[in-house]
């Protein structure tokens, strides 16, 4: 299916059908992307998935956007998603999850030679405690273990036989009971996947690896970048209570700012589903001070729909080529969703 998708969105470039749809389809909307890691998920054990592009295919889809859109700051972008500012033209706008350092060693120099800015979205209680997420966690445990036989009791009761299941296989089961996990306890998690597994993880130093530290996320600050809030420490949201998603957003949002001595005024809320929030989430969110929160819709947003709270964002991934990128906002601007 994949290739299929590939193969379509280089025929339609091909064609010319891309450049005729881009033409015709200049009705106003904000389209946001959202990127996690920028790197080859090819040369590490983490989990590839999260992987949205290599360096040089960064560079080229913001290319891209840039030829196809008024590519928006963060500043513009907050503004447009809060209502402030009138959509008038196609906009689009690049935002980033998790904190991940690969975005500053590989982002931040693709954004800053284009003369373009993003918003970062970060967790801030893991750059104070470096530890790997929980999906790289379990996807080195699977790739790493040397057992013919795991026997879970967390997330859920599991029993994979690795001689009959590909590893790939083994991972997305795994992955799958996480996502579905109520109040996942990511410690305990990581504990129990270590013992059954026979595999050993520094997980101080992998975290240390893999998420940008306090210095890095200033530069991007002093760089022209906006930083924004990804909750405290990365939790569902809507597993929590009332009183632990308040924490959850406020605290994100004062420690941020009393880092880097601005404001913080957008938060990405974990996850992003339509399950991963609620109402709840929407208005403690306007009530700690934000502006605008940001979800995964899978689509652009159009004049007069925008919910200031519920912004929906399209998120890009390691498979999606700059032609495939190109072609989803063709066909998303032309016909308001994409089959790519």
């Amino acid at each position: 299916m994949l290739n299929k998708r590939r193969f379509l969105a280089h025929r339609m470039r091909e064609a010319g059908v891309l450049r005729v749809m881009e033409r015709l389809a200049r009705r106003p909307c904000l389209l946001v992307l959202v990127y996690h890691r920028i790197g080859d998920p090819t040369a590490t054990t983490d989990y590839a998935p999260v992987f949205s592009a290599t360096p040089e295919g960064f560079r080229r889809q913001i290319e891209e956007v840039q030829r196809a859109f008024r590519l928006l700051s963060p500043t513009e972008l907050v503004a447009h998603a809060s209502g402030g500012t009138p959509l008038n033209d196609p906009c689009a706008a690049i935002t980033f999850d998790d904190g991940y350092r690969d975005q500053y060693e590989h982002g931040l120099p693709a954004l800053v030679d284009a003369g373009a800015s993003a918003t970062y979205f970060i967790p801030p209680d893991r750059i104070d405690h470096p530890r790997p997420f929980w999906w790289d966690l379990v996807s080195r445990v699977i790739h790493q273990t040397d057992r013919e036989r795991l026997e879970l009791d967390e997330p859920a009761r599991l029993t994979i036989d690795l001689t009959r299941t590909s590893r790939a296989e083994a991972l997305a089961i795994v992955v799958q009971a996480c996502l579905a996990a109520h109040r996942l306890d990511e410690e305990r998690l990581a504990e129990h996947l270590q013992e059954r597994s026979g595999v050993s993880l520094d997980l101080n130093a992998l975290g240390r690896s893999a998420l940008m530290t306090w210095e890095q996320v200033q530069t991007l600050a002093d760089s022209g970048m906006v930083v924004g809030s990804h909750g405290k420490t990365h939790r569902r949201l809507a597993d929590l209570n009332e009183e632990e998603q308040s924490e959850e957003l406020v605290s994100s949002k004062r420690m941020l700012e009393a880092r880097l001595g601005r404001e913080v005024d957008a938060i990405s809320y974990p996850y992003g589903g339509a399950t991963d929030y609620d109402d709840r989430t929407c208005r403690l969110a306007r009530q700690a001070g934000y502006r605008a929160g940001f979800i995964f819709g899978g689509q652009s947003n159009r004049p007069g729909a925008i919910r200031p709270f519920e912004v929906a964002r399209i998120n890009v991934g390691s498979a999606d080529s700059p032609e495939m990128v190109r072609a989803r906002m063709a066909l998303d601007r032309a016909f308001g969703r994409s089959f790519i």
